[in-house]
């Protein structure tokens, strides 16, 4: 019965680390210099920052679509931030 856990584990691991190893991958040929999240953004440092908006943008239906977004707005608003959210 052990072997049949331990078989079961793995098995069910492989595609977890399959799936990190492609994400560890597409970061490092994508250029930028640190990850980054909406989960982890300071909303409430501006809240003139359409969050909606922003999480809208991260399901990446403007690529589908093509679209091309337009982030705006003075320096330090959290522009980069979003962008390397959405990248």
């Amino acid at each position: 019965m052990i072997h049949h856990e331990i078989f079961s584990t793995l098995l069910h691991d492989e595609p977890d680390t399959r799936r990190s190893r492609l994400l560890e991958r597409h970061f490092n040929l994508s250029g930028l210099d640190e990850r980054v999240s909406l989960e982890e953004f300071d909303w409430g440092y501006n809240p003139k920052i359409p969050k909606r908006a922003c999480f809208d943008l991260n399901t990446l239906k403007f690529v589908r679509d093509g679209e091309n977004p337009i982030l705006i707005g003075p320096p330090g608003t959290g522009k980069s931030h979003v962008a390397k959210a959405i990248a």
